[in-house]
């Protein structure tokens, strides 16, 4: 099913999108009018919270300290969120999600796991919340904010001190290198 988006297309990367192409887009950063739709679907997604009916939950017994609890309650809670058939994560960023550690490439799904708490509702929080901000912190790391002019300005003085204190040292290194050769004595 294509997606609709309600503006023109002008980026070869949204009529993708737009014709409903799954296509790869392993490691692509998002710039310019790919960064806005980006950043409007990470500020949506950051009020948004998850669900128990938006992943697969499973639960098992925790290991390590904890007496007769450990050994008797199912607390520590496994979460699966299936890439493909999330409808809520866009087609665009499930490439980039694939990247994760927390990828699971057999299932085709992020798996986060929480044994934090003694309480399997604890857990559950814990693990929705660690999988929300995995998310989001893989997303913003593939997202590239344009510098303002002042900022590119800043780089270029940076850039020509840069070349000055090289020529510099480079000049300084000439003249102690010269002082090395052979001296000749015109008799």
């Amino acid at each position: 099913m294509p997606i609709r988006i309600p503006f023109k297309v002008r980026s070869p990367f949204l009529s993708l999108i737009a014709n409903g192409c799954t296509r790869a887009f392993s490691g692509r950063r998002y710039a310019g009018e790919e960064a806005g739709i980006a950043l409007d679907w990470v500020r949506k997604f950051e009020s948004r919270k998850l669900g128990r009916e938006d992943v697969h939950l499973e639960f098992t017994r925790s290991s390590g300290p904890g007496g007769q609890n450990v050994n008797k309650v199912n607390t520590k809670v496994v979460i699966r969120c299936p890439l493909d058939s999330t409808p809520w994560i866009p087609v665009w960023c499930r490439e980039n999600l694939r990247t994760l550690p927390a990828y699971v490439p057999s299932s085709r799904s992020i798996m986060v796991t929480s044994t934090r708490f003694r309480s399997q509702a604890q857990n559950v929080e814990d693990g929705l919340r660690k999988l929300h901000d995995t998310i989001l912190s893989c997303i913003r790391g593939f997202i590239v904010n344009e510098p303002t002019e002042e900022q590119r300005q800043h780089v270029r003085n940076l850039e020509k001190k840069g070349k000055a204190k090289m020529r510099i040292e480079k000049e300084r290194r000439g003249n102690v290198k010269s002082l090395r050769s052979r001296v000749r004595f015109d008799d």
